[in-house]
């Protein structure tokens, strides 16, 4: 999907006027999307330095065209000192970690160091929200002064990176490449892009259905879960596919013991960890019982299935894929409920994730078609 965006300036706000592409929408024409109404009320500023957002306390400078998420903030140090030659930026505000420095083996097209911006997103998409929103925001607005640039300063590649409980068979220890994403969060429902693809709203459809056949039609919530599903960038799935195939075969070749494993998949996100995921542990009644069954037989035609649940996937991939960034997620399956199972080593299970993405950052950042790929504001 590719979008053409004209900006114009009424009663002192930026409006843009949105024209999609995308032949799975009805939105042929020209639609004004809300304008954006840039204050110190709407998007705060540091405290401390002007040139800075609020919540991650970091400016434009300070964040690198690749970027890594991932949700716990002592991943964000311990991947900084296992791959960074050097750091050039550090913020770390309200548990918000951000370190973008040069990386030791992985490098540019030119041979140079590849930089990369490492940042938490917090648990869950609401936390995910706010740090996306700010790191587009510097990539498209002035600061102090709050004007829309007349482009973006570069495109963007995100990948997220993180844990997740298996399902539909995935082996423990598995490196899960998201394909799609099925959100069974609200976040993203305020935020009205298109779907992507039919497969999208197949897997709408889908999840839909089966919430309407098992929440029971006397309670309280019943019809009231309404799923989105989005769609990785076709391009960092390739990547990231081609990272762990390329990593593999190099373990393979050196007779490493514990070869990386790795699917292609889809991804639930989940509004939280307890009872949005199936776990009962009060005696608080589910709405949607036993969750992590039910949804685990939705696929699309191919044998993609659902392979694992987290929090945070859905919505990085409908919020930067509807701007035409360039998202992807790959998550390591470390717990597999119905058979009390967990991966035998956590961290080098994600160790292995990591390398995964990194290297898909390596892909896309020589790929460089950010001719074709930023979007003109």
């Amino acid at each position: 999907m590719l979008h053409d965006y004209r900006r114009h300036v009424a009663a002192g706000e930026q409006i843009i006027y949105l024209k999609s592409h995308s032949k799975q929408t009805q939105r042929n024409k020209d639609t004004m999307v809300e304008a954006r109404k840039l204050t110190e009320a709407t998007l705060p500023l540091s405290a401390g330095d002007s040139s800075r957002l609020y919540h991650i306390d970091a400016g434009a400078e300070m964040v690198a065209r690749n970027v890594l998420i991932v949700g716990d903030p002592n991943r964000v140090d311990s991947i900084a000192k296992e791959h960074m030659l050097s750091i050039t930026s550090k913020a770390d505000h309200r548990g918000l970690k951000l370190v973008t420095g040069l990386l030791k083996n992985y490098t540019r097209k030119d041979g140079s160091p590849l930089e990369v911006t490492v940042c938490t997103s917090g648990m869950g998409t609401p936390s995910l929200e706010i740090v996306v929103n700010e790191l587009v925001a510097l990539n498209e607005i002035e600061l102090p002064s709050r004007k829309v640039l007349p482009k973006r300063r570069h495109q963007i590649n995100i990948i997220r990176v993180g844990t997740s409980g298996a399902v539909s068979g995935a082996e423990l220890g598995t490196s899960v490449i998201t394909q799609y994403a099925i959100g069974m969060d609200n976040t993203g429902l305020f935020y009205d892009f298109p779907s992507p693809d039919a497969n999208c709203t197949d897997l709408e459809r889908q999840t839909k259905a089966v919430l309407d056949r098992v929440v029971p039609t006397s309670s309280r919530f019943y019809g009231a879960i309404h799923p989105y599903a989005s769609r990785a960038h076709p391009e960092v799935f390739a990547a990231l596919m081609k990272s762990a195939d390329t990593m593999r075969k190099n373990q393979l070749a050196s007779s490493d013991p514990d070869p990386l494993k790795f699917r292609a998949g889809i991804t639930v996100s989940n509004s939280g960890f307890f009872a949005p995921q199936g776990r009962v542990v009060s005696e608080a009644p589910s709405t949607v019982q036993n969750i992590d069954q039910v949804l685990r037989d939705i696929a699309l035609p191919g044998g993609v299935r659902v392979s694992n649940f987290e929090m945070e996937a859905s919505f990085l991939l409908h919020f930067m894929g509807g701007l035409n960034y360039r998202a992807g997620v790959v998550c390591t399956a470390i717990a597999d409920r119905p058979k009390n199972a967990f991966a035998k080593d956590i961290p080098n299970c994600v160790r292995l994730a990591v390398n995964v993405a990194l290297g898909a950052l390596e892909i896309l950042d020589r790929s460089n078609n950010e001719s074709d790929l930023v979007a003109r504001l």
